[in-house]
């Protein structure tokens, strides 16, 4: 028994020394790793210290820089001061009133001394441009323009008077009665020569139309002297002329008939027209010229790139009541070689109504603003275009028809935005909410989204003034430039969305750009667009002027014809032709077409685009 227990204490003992060496050896290794730990902490720390110490030497750097840029930035300001001192003392030193510099005195004497006093050295400001130093004891003449050698001129020679008809008058000793005893006695010197430009009112005169007739003795038929001259409204009393400049003042003055006609019968003296004359000629005119705003449709539809918008406009019901009704006049505009701004008149601003004056449209950029209107059309349009092409070339050509920009824009209708509509909303929340709140998240918005916008806009400025680049370098150049800009507005502008969800306005300006910066983007790839629709907005402001003064159209019949005269008119003034003048010929050719009984289909209505013509040659032929 007693020898068992020996061998299982011996037993044991063996386990336990087994187990102290097993714990001896991970003690070891413990202590091997905790000092390998600590000798890799040490290293990490003292790497630390290092880089402590080398941005603390930075830090003292940068420190250093900002308190020489703060002194420097004093001393600027300094001088700004001093400057505008010595700006405000001069200015009232060159341009106070003799009164107010003799009333001065001792005062006067004073700001010279105080001007000397706070005059800048230019040694201090020598890395800024000061711009010319005023002179105030002698003034230098400057040169005047149309400076001719010998000859004085007072004011401005104006260039623009070497195409107005001229009058020419002498002032000479030799006419002048109390100068001609000293005649003998003076010498020569120089001539004085100034330009003026005179005013001729509008002349009324009445023209009488005499026709001789004659019977033919054989026959008995009566034989009519033939006219040279041919009247657009046979018999009417008003001429060619009359009625052009009348319906000018109406669509593009912006001047009503019933003030053309007070103003009329005032030059002359007694009543001879009345507003209703002129409605009915003005009306009667407009049905011969429909052929004419057929070409012109016809002309803008064929254009690489489309300009499109609308705007309202009331109307009379014929009915007794003379109730309102709202209808629309829908332009379209191309900037090409030849410029054509088209309006049409419908009686609502439906989508119907954009897909009848789109219809002919193909391979064009149309430019619009966010009307959902045309966006509905357009697709509906390419989803056409789309199946003729999957019956011909097949259904993945259909597919990247659909999804490529440039395929759009050479088989479809490509859909291009308007980048001043979504930059208003910007521009408008910040005027009237966050411009006085800088340290706002909205002011920081705002500012930031307009900056980007107007790196675009600079961006198209400086490569359209570059003549070397052909359309495709232009194109591609831009697209370069420009992508870069548009992705970092639409990622910020997403970014900053969730900021602003309870800022009403400014929401909206986030979403609506959200929602048309992929649509506007497409202005990349046609160089005849923009990233704004600006071009049409000009046009259509003649329309709202008429309109304001106007204030509505008695009939769609008037409206009709409002558009279609609006048309002519306007393609004759982007087309840098005078209208008075392009319409009274329009009306002369239109007439003499009558007479011969020539057809408004047989006539050839391209001849007579305003682009064949002149205003110098329209002016010379008015008769």
């Amino acid at each position: 028994m007693s020898n068992q227990l020996i061998e299982e204490l011996l037993a044991q003992n063996k386990a336990l020394q087994m187990a102290l060496k097993a714990s001896e050896s991970m003690r070891k290794s413990e202590e091997m790793r905790h000092k390998k730990v600590e000798r890799a902490m040490g290293e990490e720390i003292q790497r630390y210290v290092g880089e402590l110490q080398h941005y603390a030497k930075e830090v003292q750097t940068y420190t250093e820089e900002i308190q020489h840029y703060t002194e420097e930035l004093q001393r600027y300001k300094d001088i700004i001061e001093r400057l505008k001192e010595n700006f405000d003392i001069a200015r009232y030193l060159q341009y106070a009133s003799v009164s107010e510099k003799r009333r001065g005195g001792k005062d006067l004497k004073k700001l010279k001394e105080a001007l000397e006093e706070t005059k800048v050295d230019k040694t201090d400001c020598s890395d800024f441009d000061l711009g010319p130093s005023v002179e105030l004891e002698e003034k230098k003449e400057k040169k005047r323009w149309g400076r001719v050698e010998g000859v004085k001129t007072s004011g401005r020679n104006m260039e623009f008077c070497s195409s107005l008809e001229k009058e020419t008058i002498e002032y000479d000793i030799g006419n002048d009665i109390k100068a001609r005893d000293l005649i003998n006695e003076l010498v020569f010197v120089k001539k004085q020569v100034r330009n003026q430009i005179s005013y001729i009112p509008s002349h009324l005169r009445c023209r009488e139309i005499v026709t001789y007739i004659y019977k033919n003795k054989s026959t008995g038929k009566l034989v009519y002297a033939t006219p040279t001259q041919h009247d657009i409204i046979k018999g009417g009393k008003l001429t060619n002329g009359f009625i052009a400049a009348s319906i000018a003042d109406r669509i593009i003055w912006g001047l009503p008939f019933y003030r053309q006609s007070r103003r009329i019968n005032l030059m002359a003296g007694s009543t001879i027209v009345n507003a209703q004359l002129l409605t009915r000629s003005f009306l009667s005119v407009c049905g011969f010229l429909q052929g004419l705003g057929d070409e012109l449709y016809r002309q803008v539809i064929s254009s690489n790139a489309l300009h499109g918008d609308e705007t309202s406009c009331l109307v009379i019901h014929d009915d007794e009541s003379g109730r309102r009704k709202q209808g629309y006049l829908w332009m379209l505009s191309s900037n090409g070689k030849h410029p054509v701004s088209y309006c049409r008149f419908y009686p609502s601003r439906s989508s119907e109504c954009a897909k009848e004056l789109l219809s002919p449209c193909k391979s064009v950029a149309l430019q619009v603003d966010g009307y959902a209107a045309y966006a509905s059309v357009v697709k509906d349009m390419n989803t056409v275009f789309a199946k003729e092409i999957e019956a011909s070339e097949g259904k993945e050509e259909a597919e990247r028809f659909l999804q490529d920009s440039k395929e759009l824009l050479q088989k479809g209708i490509l859909l291009v935005g308007c980048m001043a509509h979504a930059r208003r909303r910007f521009y408008q929340v910040f005027e009237a909410i966050y411009k006085k709140r800088e340290e706002s998240e909205g002011f920081k918005t705002c500012t930031t989204v307009l900056d980007l916008i107007a790196q675009l806009y600079r961006i198209e400025d400086t490569l359209r003034l570059r003549e070397d680049l052909s359309e495709e370098e232009f194109i591609t150049a831009r697209k370069k430039e420009a992508i870069p800009v548009l992705r970092t507005l639409r990622s910020y502008v997403r970014e900053r969305e969730h900021l602003h969800t309870a800022e009403a306005k400014l929401s909206e300006a986030i979403r609506y750009l959200l929602n048309q910066i992929d649509t506007i983007a497409n202005y990349l790839e046609s160089a005849d667009l923009t990233p704004d629709n600006n071009a049409q907005e000009r046009l259509i402001k003649t329309i709202c002027t008429s309109r304001k003064n106007s204030l509505f159209a008695s009939t769609e019949e008037g409206a009709r014809a409002w558009a279609l005269m609006h048309s002519i008119l306007q393609t004759a003034m982007i087309n840098g032709v005078e209208p008075t003048a392009y319409l009274k010929m329009i009306l002369d050719k239109v007439a003499k077409a009558n007479h011969e009984e020539i057809l408004s289909k047989d006539m050839d209505w391209e001849r007579l685009m305003p682009w064949h013509y002149s205003t110098e040659r329209l002016l010379a032929d008015w008769k």
